[in-house]
């Protein structure tokens, strides 16, 4: 008994020795286990509260407050020295810390760790799919581009989905349909992946129209397609739908402006021709090409035509008596 009290006492002056010497006592170091400090549902975020030793009861602290081992948000390791914490609400944002406290002796603490902060979401992101020029009515070929806007950086990955079915995926927040077809008709949405699990609900949804391009009309606005020569002709191209320019040809060869040829300021949908000539004469075709579309294959595009003939202007003649 004299023998348990001696060590007892020893043990209890050496405790408060250390204590009152100045020595100093170990300092805890909070280190981030996981990829993030800003999480959101249903990720989680781990830390490790490392101190040197093994006579340390590991203590967690958020904004200074100990967390208690009730909070079901929270998963801590047989030792403590490991935290897990489950995203669920927004109260759970804070700078956490930890302290060690002696086994023996519960006055006995370190010091203060360093403190780390981490940012909880209490719900999952909602992305902003958009389209490129608010354009959802394209035409066949044209190219398409959708932006899956997130307000928060990190390494996503991109999945888009047309009328439900995945179509693409990226780690950038782009996806381009660089030919469109009927095929690509429907309801597109896009979410988010990180670490292997969904952190975001659907997309708003952002439906697209593909049509065929429309056929261009020549039709004859002057008069007549059997002219006389020094007269004027008027041909106007004419396709559905605004933003065209037009190309003219003349038996198949493109038509260049020149003294006797002209076309209108409105993309070219109007050809003038003024005093023809019998070299004027064939068959007059037109070709459409949308303004949005520059690079698209001209040979693709649809035609139509029209052919004018001339007469040769009468002369008036008068017998002098």
């Amino acid at each position: 008994m004299w023998m348990f009290k001696a060590i007892t006492v020893l043990y209890l002056s050496a405790a408060v020795a250390t204590q009152d010497s100045g020595e100093a006592l170990p300092v805890p170091r909070v280190h981030l286990q996981s990829q993030w400090s800003e999480i959101f549902p249903p990720e989680q975020v781990r830390l490790r509260c490392d101190v040197n030793g093994k006579d340390w009861t590991v203590i967690w602290y958020r904004d200074e407050q100990e967390i208690q081992t009730t909070d079901t948000s929270v998963i801590l390791s047989e030792d403590a020295q490991n935290l897990t914490l489950k995203a669920e609400a927004q109260t759970q944002s804070g700078k956490y810390s930890c302290k060690g406290f002696h086994k023996s002796n519960a006055s006995l603490s370190t010091q203060d760790s360093n403190a780390l902060q981490i940012t909880v979401h209490g719900q999952k992101l909602k992305p902003a799919l958009s389209v490129s020029g608010d354009e959802q009515d394209v035409l066949v070929g044209q190219s398409v581009t959708f932006r899956c806007g997130i307000d928060v950086l990190s390494s996503w990955e991109y999945y888009w989905y047309l009328n439900d079915n995945t179509v693409h995926k990226s780690t950038v927040d782009v996806y381009t349909v660089q030919s469109a077809e009927e095929a690509h008709n429907g309801k597109y949405h896009c979410k988010v992946k990180r670490g292997g699990v969904f952190v975001s609900n659907d997309s708003n949804t952002v439906s697209v129209k593909v049509s065929d391009v429309p056929k261009p009309r020549v039709t004859l606005v002057s008069s007549w397609s059997d002219v006389i020569e020094k007269e004027q002709v008027l041909l106007r191209c004419e396709t559905d739908g605004p933003d065209w320019s037009f190309t003219w040809f003349r038996g198949g060869e493109q038509l260049t402006e020149s003294p006797n040829i002209k076309f209108s300021d409105d993309g070219g949908a109007q050809l003038i021709m003024s005093s023809v000539t019998k070299t004027l004469q064939g068959l007059y075709t037109c070709k459409a090409e949308h303004n949005a579309n520059k690079t698209s294959d001209l040979d693709k595009a649809t035609q139509s035509g029209s052919q004018f003939m001339t007469r040769p202007h009468p002369h008036c003649q008068r017998t002098l008596l």
